[in-house]
């Protein structure tokens, strides 16, 4: 499979959070805050990181 990186805005609360997505084919592998978001500059929650895994 191919790995893409996505840019998303995390849905989980109100502060929502810029995210970086690893995906491999239609699988999520790795969530991480990204850096270049204006707001969340990278930081993500313990709700946010945990995307890879609820997915």
């Amino acid at each position: 499979m191919t790995t893409t990186v996505d840019y998303r805005t995390c849905p989980l609360c109100e502060a929502t959070c810029g995210l970086q997505i690893e995906l491999d084919g239609r699988e999520v592998t790795k969530v991480r805050g990204d850096a270049d978001d204006v707001f969340s500059r990278g930081f993500i929650c313990p709700k946010g990181a945990s995307l890879a895994e609820l997915h």
